[in-house]
Order: C-alpha cells, then sequence, then structure tokens
C-alpha cells in the first residue's frame, strides 16, 4: 500500500498550476499579444522617468518592480511580470483547495476521504479556468466584454488581487462564524493589501461584512463594534486613494480628470447588448445549483455570504462608472469578476460535500455537473481563441 503525503501532494499541486499559468502569460508575452500586462510594465517605465505619478494602489507594481531588481528594462519587467501573475494565478488555486479542506476540516470532512480528496483536487483546479459561456455578441468580437467571467487572464492587477481577496473572503468568513482578535488583525492586513493591489473588491467588502457581522451578532451588540476596526480602517484607505486618484490624477495616464457618477447600465449596456443574458452565461454553475438548492441560502452562511457579496459587486457594476476619458473603461467591473469566483468556489465547496455523501448521481446532480463542465470548457475554449486570434475581447 503505497501512502502519500499529503502535504507533498498539495506542493506537487500548487507546482503544476505554476507552470500551466506560466506557460498561459509566458505565451502571452512571447506572442505579443496585447494586454494590460504590457501597459502596466510600461506603467513602471513612465513612474521611473516621472512621467506618471505613483498610483495608490501600488502593491502590484512595487512587487514586479522589486522582484525585477530595480531594473527600468522592459523585458525584463515582462518576463518578473509572467513570473508574478504565475505565482497569483498559483496562490489563487492554493487558497481555493483550502478552503475546500478547512470547511470539511476534522469530524466533517465527509467520506470515504480518498473520494473527497480527488474531488477536491479536480474543482479545485478546474475553478481557475471557469469563464462566461459564449454569446452571440462573440460573433462581432466580443467574448469577454459585457459579461462577468469568473476569471481574468488579461489584466494583470485583478489577477494579483485575486489571492487576496479570496483570502479575505475566507478569514472573514471564519470570523462570522467564531470571532477573535488573530483573525481581525488576518482581516485588516488582507483589507490594506486588497486596497494597495486594487480596491474593487473592498468595495464590496465594506458593504457587505457589516451587515453579516450584525446578522451574526443579533444586534448592536457590545461585540459587534471591534470587528468593524478592520473595515474602518479600509475606508480610510479608500479615502485616500479617492483622493489621490480622481482629486490629484495619481496613477492616471490622462491629462484629464475625472470623478464618479451614478449611471445605471451606462457603460454595461455599451459592451452587453443583452445583459440579462450575460448574467446568466456567467453564473451557470451557481444558477442551476441554487435552483435546486435555494433554501441553503437561508441555512448555509458561507453561501449566503458569496451570494450576497456577488449580488452587490454586480449592482455596483451596474450603477456606477467613472467620469471623464476613463468613462467606459469599465473599472467598476472588476468586483464583480473577482465576486462571481468566490460564488463560484463556495458553491463547488457544498455541491462536493453533496457528491461525497450521495450513492448515486442523479439528474439534478448531472445537471449541476454539467452546468460546471460547461463553463470549464467555455474557460479553456475562451484561452484557444485568445490565443489564435490575439484578442482577449
Amino acid at each position: 500500500m503505497i501512502v502519500t503525503n499529503p502535504k507533498l501532494d498539495f506542493v506537487i499541486k500548487c507546482v503544476v498550476m505554476f507552470f500551466v499559468a506560466a506557460a498561459i502569460f509566458g505565451a502571452v508575452v512571447y506572442r505579443n499579444i496585447v494586454t494590460d500586462i504590457q501597459d502596466h510594465a510600461g506603467f513602471i517605465i513612465q513612474i521611473l522617468a516621472g512621467e506618471l505619478i505613483p498610483p495608490p494602489n501600488f502593491l502590484y507594481y512595487l512587487t514586479v518592480y522589486s522582484l525585477a531588481f530595480f531594473s527600468s528594462n522592459f523585458q525584463t519587467l515582462l518576463i518578473v511580470s509572467v513570473l508574478v501573475l504565475a505565482v497569483a494565478v498559483t496562490a489563487k488555486f492554493a487558497v481555493t483547495y483550502q478552503i475546500f479542506r478547512l470547511y470539511y476540516k476534522d469530524s466533517l470532512l465527509p467520506q470515504p476521504r480518498d473520494r473527497f480528496g480527488w474531488l477536491v483536487t479536480i474543482f479545485a483546479l478546474s475553478l481557475p479556468f471557469t469563464f462566461s459561456l459564449l454569446t452571440p455578441a462573440a460573433v462581432n468580437g466580443r467574448w469577454y466584454l459585457g459579461q462577468i467571467p469568473p476569471n481574468v487572464w488579461h489584466n494583470s492587477t485583478t489577477i494579483f488581487l485575486m489571492p487576496f481577496a479570496l483570502g479575505l473572503f475566507w478569514v472573514s468568513y471564519q470570523n462570522l462564524v467564531i470571532p477573535s482578535l488573530r483573525r481581525n488583525i488576518v482581516i485588516l492586513l488582507l483589507v490594506i493589501a486588497n486596497i494597495l493591489v486594487k480596491p474593487s473588491f473592498f468595495f464590496v467588502f465594506m458593504l457587505v461584512y457589516p451587515l453579516m457581522l450584525l446578522g451574526q451578532a443579533g444586534g448592536l451588540r457590545r461585540s459587534f463594534w471591534p470587528n468593524l476596526i478592520p473595515v474602518a480602517v479600509g475606508v480610510i484607505f479608500l479615502a485616500a486613494e479617492y483622493y489621490l486618484i480622481y482629486l490629484i490624477g495619481a496613477g492616471n495616464v490622462h491629462t484629464e480628470s475625472g470623478g464618479v457618477k451614478f449611471g445605471p447600465f451606462s457603460v454595461w449596456a455599451h459592451y452587453s447588448p443583452n445583459i440579462a443574458l450575460s448574467i446568466l452565461v456567467s453564473t451557470l454553475f451557481p444558477v442551476v445549483y441554487l435552483a435546486f438548492y435555494w433554501r441553503e441560502l437561508l441555512k448555509n452562511l458561507l453561501l449566503r455570504y458569496a451570494v450576497v457579496l456577488f449580488v452587490v459587486g454586480v449592482l455596483i457594476m451596474a450603477l456606477l462608472s467613472e467620469t471623464g476619458p476613463r468613462e467606459f473603461h469599465g473599472n467598476f467591473f472588476w468586483q464583480a469578476y473577482v465576486t462571481n469566483y468566490i460564488q463560484f468556489v463556495a458553491v463547488a465547496v457544498l455541491f462536493v460535500g453533496k457528491l461525497i455523501n450521495s450513492k448515486m448521481l442523479g439528474a439534478r446532480f448531472l445537471l449541476i455537473l454539467g452546468a460546471f463542465g460547461l463553463q470549464v470548457f467555455a474557460g479553456l475554449a475562451y484561452l484557444t481563441r485568445f490565443f489564435f486570434t490575439g484578442s482577449y475581447f
């Protein structure tokens, strides 16, 4: 009988994910497919040349620049960008994998454990490749634009943000279950990291997490207030970023100023001819799951937290936009992509538990599995199209 080492097994899976991600980003750079990866490497050079005020959400740029040993060579920055982004995707996989493990820790671990292990491996390795299904808009060259994919492959800062956002979701979920000072400190650090990379997920977190805390505390009890400290600190950081970006112009390559406005569906409708369809093709897996298990929204905290985050993320996407030259850049879309991935993870975690405890695959299980499989297939097809057409649109 061969005894496997769980830690070594996990490391091997992370190494596999790293090389797959590195191959994808390496191919993007090698083939010179135009993405934000090249643009963001160029931003670093512009900042060093004094042509661009350093952005307040500087953590990605600083990481690449530091690991490039403070080089200003464009090719060197691109190579380091590939490695940093591959590590970010690997970290996203690692956090996803551990969420499965920790949710079913100890006595909650379903039986048999060997089946649990390979199911977790399949879902955790597949989730980073899920994507929106094809729509008629693809005929006009738009597969990604206007959709809410749970993963993106072209935007460096969003890719870099994902493990930090997913980590913040998981630790804050644990704090909702059992609050502790240690978790609040970790949440504070993750809040700051999120904002310094890209504040998109924090927009949603600062609205949803206090409401979840309030619900778990059963009202405005004394225990409620200390848990708000990480959110309050994050709001201060966010206000400073707003001032620096929109009033000072830090990190803005445009000479014209801009701001934030209430513009319901103005930007989204610009990219999607059918918003309802865009939502459906981007969320088929959770939608099919919830069609059968909608009562779990009331009973299961993990699912409810993830779904509410996604709904609020989509509302921000639909209702807010920038003014000025960046109006149609879709910078209020990113949090919807991040929260959709979080929703996918939460649904997959619960679905794996059901698969383990069932003796046979009924029609509903096959439908849910089919929906998940379609979104994974869509992700692989999207990447194939990405490389053949040279466009992430």
